[in-house]
């Protein structure tokens, strides 16, 4: 029985997700939390398979979390809405995440990726995986540049 923290400071949004997860996956217990406020509970409880977390509010605490649970051996799952801070998002990426996933998803789509992250896959939505690519273009690019001016 796979064993789901969400976290996310709106309520509504956590309680709703919670229930399709539950409807979802077999057998799935899910616990929400507020952004960093439990900490101490969480790090009292069995260690879950799977957290979602949204980084965009209370940023440095949930930096905490992720490394927190990646410490452990957790698959974690960003859950967010877009976030344009380039260097916010390169940072997060270069974590061991299992996925980043995006609020403005079909829920379906969203249901079947964190599915597959159960199963060991990783997702990345397209839109932050562009900045991926814009930031690894822009290293190759700055690469090359260098090696032809010596």
């Amino acid at each position: 029985m796979p064993s789901i923290y969400v976290f996310d400071e709106q309520v509504n949004f956590r309680e709703g997700i919670k229930n399709l997860l539950e409807i979802k996956i077999h057998k799935c217990n899910v616990s929400t939390f507020n952004n960093g406020i439990e900490k101490r509970i969480i790090e009292n409880n069995e260690i879950p398979d799977l957290v979602l977390i949204d980084p965009t509010s209370l940023y440095e605490e949930s930096l905490e979390l992720i490394d927190y649970f990646i410490s452990k051996r957790v698959k974690v799952v960003l859950l967010s809405s877009l976030d344009t801070n380039t260097d916010r998002i390169l940072l997060l990426l270069k974590k061991k995440l299992s996925g980043y996933l995006l609020k403005s998803m079909k829920t379906s789509d969203l249901l079947g990726y964190i599915g597959e992250i159960l199963l060991d896959k990783r997702y990345i939505a397209p839109s932050i995986a562009i900045v991926l690519l814009d930031n690894y273009l822009e290293y190759e690019n700055h690469k090359n540049r260098s090696l032809t001016s010596v």
